[in-house]
């Protein structure tokens, strides 16, 4: 599995915080991390049935050079889509690329 390493799109890293409600709960939100350029491509789709609807996801990689502040709590956003972070790979353990499994459509 390979993404060219043509790293044209510009994908936004997210990181999520939880704040206090004041009701003894919390409130996420999502904040930018920082922006990479990247390489994209579709792996696969479908259209599970969920909760009585049909929700559409989509799966995709992201191939970028290598850094060691992107994890799975993260997520992407491109295209003004969500994309949550499923895995992270560290290519042959080189430190050269890495690659980003993700899937949208999916609430994170």
């Amino acid at each position: 599995m390979t993404c060219s390493t043509d790293f044209s799109e510009y994908v936004e890293v997210q990181e999520v915080f939880e704040t206090p409600d004041g009701s003894g709960g919390f409130a996420t939100s999502w904040a930018e991390k920082f922006s990479i350029w990247c390489s994209m491509e579709e792996r696969s789709g479908g259209e599970p049935l969920r909760s009585d609807r049909l929700e559409t996801i989509t799966t995709v990689t992201f191939m970028t050079h290598y850094r060691d502040d992107i994890t799975a709590e993260d997520r992407l956003v491109y295209d003004g889509l969500n994309y949550n972070i499923t895995r992270v790979d560290n290519i042959k353990r080189k430190n050269q690329f890495l690659m980003i499994y993700a899937d949208s459509g999916v609430p994170n």
